[in-house]
């Protein structure tokens, strides 16, 4: 069941989280700039949704859940760039 929990909230934030990666592909925008409103968006996400923050908690300790937090890893490694940027 947590699993299943942890697995609807990274969906959402990886599709919110796509959303602002692309943003940085605009030579207009700050990398910089952007990172401090994925990491805004972060913030708020965890916030925004009751027991969030607890199961991105549970993901760290867990290895049941380890699953999750690799393809989340995962999307995150294949959206930026090794220097921060987006690809």
């Amino acid at each position: 069941m947590i699993v299943g929990l942890a697995e609807r909230q990274a969906d959402p934030w990886q599709e919110s989280f796509g959303g602002l990666i692309a943003t940085m592909r605009d030579p207009k925008e700050s990398a910089l700039d952007v990172w401090g409103r994925i990491l805004d968006a972060y913030v708020a996400f965890l916030e925004g949704k009751r027991g969030c923050s607890a199961i991105r908690r549970a993901i760290q300790a867990f290895p049941q859940l380890c699953e999750v937090n690799r393809r989340d890893n995962n999307f995150l490694s294949r959206e930026v760039g090794p220097d921060g940027s987006a690809r």
